[in-house]
């Protein structure tokens, strides 16, 4: 999950930067973006707009036909997975980060003055929060490429 929200926010970032920096020129939260830029047509090569492209996928939703990434983005991603599921190994970074999560869950707790204790909204019958169980493959970590990709 961690690799795939940094991907994500990597492979967005700039076009974020840039969209956010038009709207300030603007002055105006909704002016609409100014159009694409195309293919270059010397090379026939797509233009690269950091307001409507993303870094590993091409398209102005942030992902690629067919859900397709780049190998540049799909390799990013593993080396993440290996990065994460080393320090997940870890005994003492396990511990510093479900410190620093415990710490920051009461910070934004206090902050928005949410009582841990108490559940809100609608009370249901009871028995009727079954949990679903869907069994997961256990990865090695060895072969990231068949846990990940099948």
């Amino acid at each position: 999950m961690e690799a795939f929200l940094i991907i994500g926010y990597d492979n967005n970032l700039g076009r974020w930067a840039a969209r956010a920096e038009h709207y300030q020129q603007k002055n105006d939260w909704t002016a609409a973006l100014p159009a694409k830029k195309g293919k270059d047509p010397a090379t026939d090569t797509k233009i690269m707009d950091p307001i409507h492209d993303a870094k590993y996928s091409a398209s102005d939703t942030g992902h690629s036909p067919f859900g397709s990434w780049t190998d540049e983005g799909v390799k990013n991603f593993k080396a993440y997975m290996k990065e994460i599921m080393a320090k997940r190994a870890d005994e003492k970074v396990m511990a510093e980060m479900i410190k620093f999560e415990t710490d920051f869950l009461k910070y934004l707790q206090d902050k928005h003055k949410v009582d841990a204790g108490k559940k809100k909204g609608k009370k249901r019958k009871a028995g009727s929060d079954q949990a679903v169980v869907v069994p997961q493959k256990e990865s090695s970590g060895e072969d990231l490429d068949e846990d990940i990709f099948g």
